[in-house]
């Protein structure tokens, strides 16, 4: 297992928010500014432009962990190598830091996926996810197995660091080495402290296998619980700062796609408060055991 060195907090950078829309371009370039070093993105989100433009602009490409990931559509070997090449293309690279398996489930090959910026949520949607005429998403018969042989052909070929999983858990990477295959360096998954996922965060950290929070603040609704609001308040601290310490004590890494520079600035603050062992088993408590 090829192992990274990754910052203890990120940004995610989805520019889809609920049901819209918002311009990543001013929080990238703040994120930049104010000290991220980990930004998470994927040839789906059609920020891979974005991203590798203001990487490149602000000169400090060596310092940043560039994460992206294969999409559903491109499971098989020759797919997941093209998919490879043209990530590499748009964020202007030689080499991925890390490149996830955007899910374990293969759907039927779209070739060319190039989401661009002003699509809106129907034609995203459209384009990357295959239906039949009665609506159902099309599946592909291409086991795990040879699309992870595909993601360590990657690595071999030195186009991208490390290698992960994406929205997986304990099983899928247990196929791995049910195929002999090694495992992954990564793996990111949603957790927040309503869906802890603490099988699968205490499996990995015994197994040396890092791991990655996205939607870390459960999409705004962990952080409207009444219990973290008022633990929040007691320490004078926004919820999101008290949520993503809680991550950090974890060993996980959040990477929060706040899209406002004072959220920014907010979630760079939780790599240096303490909110102290009672707190957090609080935040702990909140999901049901």
């Amino acid at each position: 297992m090829s192992e990274i060195d990754l910052p203890a907090l990120g940004m995610g950078c989805s520019p889809v928010r609920g049901r819209r829309l918002v311009d990543l371009g001013p929080a990238v370039a703040a994120a930049l500014d104010l000290g991220f070093r980990l930004f998470d993105t994927a040839e789906v989100y059609g920020t891979e432009p974005l991203l590798g433009a203001l990487v490149e602009a602000s000169g400090r490409r060596g310092d940043v962990v560039l994460v992206s990931k294969v999409w559903q559509t491109h499971h098989a070997f020759r797919h997941v190598v093209a998919a490879c090449e043209g990530s590499l293309r748009r964020l202007r690279v030689d080499c991925l830091d890390l490149y996830l398996v955007h899910s374990p489930a293969a759907w039927r090959h779209r070739p060319g996926l190039e989401v661009a910026p002003e699509w809106d949520l129907e034609r995203r949607e459209e384009a990357a996810i295959p239906r039949d005429a009665a609506g159902a998403v099309e599946l592909a018969d291409v086991p795990l197995a040879e699309t992870w042989a595909a993601m360590l052909e990657l690595r071999r070929r030195g186009w991208v660091r490390a290698v992960g999983l994406a929205n997986a858990g304990v099983e899928e990477v247990e196929q791995l080495a049910g195929a002999g295959l090694e495992p992954p360096a990564v793996v990111q998954a949603e957790i927040h402290p309503l869906q802890p996922r603490r099988e699968l965060v205490g499996w990995c950290r015994r197994r040396g296998i890092r791991v990655m929070a996205h939607s870390p603040l459960g999409g705004g609704a962990a952080l409207r619980h009444p219990r973290l609001v008022e633990l929040a308040e007691g320490m004078g601290v926004s919820p999101a700062r008290l949520v993503l310490s809680w991550h950090l004590e974890r060993g996980v890494v959040p990477i929060p796609g706040a899209h406002r520079v004072a959220h920014l600035a907010d979630d760079l603050a939780a790599l240096g408060f303490d909110p102290g062992a009672e707190a957090l088993a609080a935040v702990d408590s909140l999901a049901a055991p």
